[in-house]
C-alpha cells in the first residue's frame, strides 16, 4: 500500500505541473498589477487550466489500463487547481495569512481522517478520500474568505489579450516545473 502510494506521488506532481502550468503564478501576479480586471483575469486563468485539464484526462485515457486510481488523482488535481487560484487571490491582495491558515486546516482534516479510517480499512481510496477532503476543507474555507466587493469591477475591453499575457508568465515557469 506504501509503495502503491509513493508511486503515485509523482504521479500527481506531473498531472499538477501539466494542469497549471504557471497559471496561479501567473493570475497572481496579473491581479496584483492590473485589481481593477480582476474576474477577466479570473475567467482566462479557468479556462486555460480547463484546456490543461482536458489534457490530463486525455493522458489518463492513454494509460487506462495501467492504473486504475487516474481518475481519483484526476478529481484531486482539478481540486488543487481551483486551490491554487484561490490562494493566489489572496496573496496578491496581500492576504497571506488566509492560505496559511488554509493550509493548516488542510493538514488537520487529512490527518484526523487517515488517523480515524486508516487503521480499519487501509486502501488507497481512504488515502485519496483524505487527500481530497482536506483539500476541499481548504478552499472552501479560502473562498468564504473572499470579498465579493473585490469582485465586481469588470473590464472586458482588454480580455482577449489576457491570454497572451498569462501565457507570457506561465510559459517560463512551468517549464522550470516540469
Amino acid at each position: 500500500l506504501l509503495g502503491s502510494y509513493m508511486m503515485m506521488l509523482p504521479i500527481i506532481g506531473l498531472f499538477l505541473a501539466i494542469s497549471q502550468a504557471g497559471i496561479p503564478h501567473a493570475f497572481m501576479t496579473l491581479i496584483s498589477k492590473h485589481k481593477q480586471n480582476t474576474i477577466s483575469i479570473l475567467k482566462t486563468c479557468l479556462f486555460l487550466i480547463i484546456i490543461q485539464s482536458f489534457f490530463c484526462i486525455l493522458l489518463i485515457y492513454f494509460f487506462r489500463q495501467s492504473m486504475q486510481y487516474l481518475k481519483l488523482i484526476l478529481l484531486y488535481v482539478i481540486l488543487c487547481n481551483l486551490s491554487a487560484l484561490v490562494r493566489s487571490y489572496h496573496v496578491a491582495r496581500n492576504k497571506a495569512m488566509i492560505p496559511a491558515l488554509s493550509n493548516i486546516l488542510e493538514e488537520c482534516i487529512r490527518m484526523t481522517f487517515l488517523m480515524t479510517f486508516f487503521k480499519s480499512n487501509p486502501t488507497l481510496e481512504v488515502v485519496f478520500t483524505g487527500m481530497f477532503l482536506g483539500e476541499l476543507t481548504s478552499l472552501t474555507f479560502m473562498l468564504t474568505r473572499i470579498k465579493l466587493t473585490h469582485l465586481k469591477k469588470i473590464d472586458f475591453k482588454h480580455h482577449h489579450f489576457l491570454y497572451k499575457e498569462v501565457l507570457s508568465i506561465s510559459f517560463p515557469t512551468s517549464i522550470t516545473q516540469l
